[in-house]
């Protein structure tokens, strides 16, 4: 009764999380979710990125480093913006080996804007899925084959906050190398 009861559980949290993010993305799409932007330190966003994906990366055996090269505040929405890391990082350990590293780098990009990097050494991904990486219902299995769940919506929304930001997001990835 117990296991099933864990199984229900986790079955509704993936439908709430299925249903959120379908909200999301429909106010994303339609331009009605609002940005409460505000000043942001950078070292302070990867900081607390970094602790809320620990449990994950502990499980997975994944470590998980930052460097934060920008100490000037941005201006964004704090809680969208971490929604952004946590997406790329939570992949990133999903699709990294036991052992690994997911490290995260934030440097000065282009005027007013600071690049923000993730990356993995896991199995990479196939260059055909590439151009569907940030579609929406897209699941793309890394270049081991293995199955990863998820809703497929993570990195469209991700994609829909970030262009809602002014900015860009894209993905660099070798097979064999990593992301």
């Amino acid at each position: 009764a117990a296991e099933l009861g864990r199984i229900a559980r986790v079955a509704s949290e993936r439908l709430i999380r299925l249903g959120n993010d379908l909200l999301d993305l429909d106010k994303l799409g339609a331009g009605k979710l609002q940005l409460h932007a505000e000043d942001a330190e950078p070292r302070v966003l990867v900081g607390d990125a970094l602790e809320q994906m620990r449990g994950l990366a502990l499980g997975a055996g994944v470590r998980l480093v930052s460097q934060v090269a920008a100490s000037d505040p941005i201006v964004i929405d704090h809680d969208r913006i971490a929604q952004v890391l946590n997406n790329l990082l939570a992949n990133a350990v999903h699709f990294s080996q036991r052992g690994g590293e997911v490290r995260v780098d934030v440097r000065p990009g282009r005027a007013g804007f600071l690049r923000f990097a993730v990356t993995d050494h896991g199995a990479g991904i196939p260059r055909a899925a590439l151009a569907r990486l940030f579609g929406k219902f897209e699941q793309i299995d890394g270049a081991d084959g293995r199955d990863r769940s998820g809703t497929g919506l993570g990195l469209a929304i991700s994609k829909a906050i970030v262009e809602q930001h002014h900015g860009q997001i894209g993905v660099d990835s070798r097979v064999g190398v990593g992301s």
